[in-house]
């Protein structure tokens, strides 16, 4: 052991040897390791924090009570014995009865060596298990491609989430939507600067909407690339409101708590366009104009 101002350090021979915390140790010359930076270097490694720390103090001080360890480390008693007695089943540390005394001493560094190379032969082993699994794996997820893939949402961060989901859908096509205007707006009130407009900027592409609200046909029904549709509440009372892009449909209910849905499939997401395309024709007479 050497003293330093800046503290205590381990000294060890061997190769060329690098730590971020330390730097390199030239071949064939002593390699120093500091006290305070060694139990960092276990961490990443194979020891948590604590483990390496009692390791440590135990290698320093040699045989050593749990009450001269803990002291050491600064470590509690109750820890300290938990871990040295972690360290035991590892290897690393034995125990020695002297009088009355048990004492505890650091095993030699070179099992640390060891820990790790039986490490590397366990993930091997189960490396090689995986491979050996991976055709079964691959079936069972050919099994589940064509089942719908659903997400569930809440609250007004829950619906922001799936409007930039409509933004990230790659290869959008169109939208078309069912939207009961009075809930929607009891959620998000309109103003100049609402999600909106900023969805309206970004969306490039042909969106179809089919409204109800109860103060009458107040949006226009061509507005760029959206057009729009009216249907009065008291014929049509519909509270959810279905948003269908990609391959995906969300549901969103906002009559109790805000609560949505999100199904991703391909078959569901058209059958959900047919619907739509259904009834945007069935409503394809004349239409009337926005209020204002």
């Amino acid at each position: 052991m050497v003293e330093s101002e800046k503290g205590r350090y381990f000294l060890l021979e061997g190769n060329r040897q690098y730590l971020p915390e330390i730097g390199f140790g030239q071949k064939k010359q002593d390699v120093f390791f500091s006290i305070n930076t060694m139990p960092h270097y276990l961490l990443q490694n194979l020891l948590s924090q604590k483990q390496a720390t009692v390791y440590l103090a135990l290698l320093r001080l040699g045989p050593a009570t749990i009450l001269e360890t803990s002291k050491e480390t600064g470590i509690s008693r109750t820890t300290t014995y938990r871990m040295i007695d972690s360290l035991i089943k590892m290897g690393l540390i034995k125990e020695v009865i002297k009088g009355r005394k048990r004492l505890f001493f650091a095993e030699n560094p070179q099992k640390l060596i060891d820990l790790i190379e039986i490490e590397k032969k366990a993930i091997e082993a189960e490396e090689k298990e995986i491979k050996r699994a991976l055709p079964k794996l691959k079936e069972l997820m050919k099994l589940s491609e064509g089942e719908p893939k659903i997400r569930i949402f809440e609250g007004k961060e829950g619906i922001r989430e799936i409007q930039k989901d409509i933004l990230l859908t790659k290869d959008l096509k169109s939208i078309e939507e069912f939207v009961p205007l009075d809930e929607a707006y009891r959620i998000f009130p309109p103003h100049k600067r609402d999600h909106r407009h900023y969805m309206a900027k970004r969306i490039n592409v042909p969106e179809r909407v089919i409204y109800s609200s109860s103060k009458g046909p107040i949006l226009r029904p061509i507005q760029g690339p959206i057009k729009r549709q009216f249907v009065p509440v008291s014929k049509f009372p519909f509270s959810l409101e279905i948003t269908v892009y990609g391959n995906k449909v969300a549901l969103v209910y906002t009559k109790t708590k805000i609560k949505a849905i999100v199904l991703e499939n391909k078959e569901v997401a058209d059958s959900f366009r047919s619907f739509f395309d259904l009834c945007w024709q069935a409503k394809n007479g004349p239409q009337i104009e926005a209020q204002n």
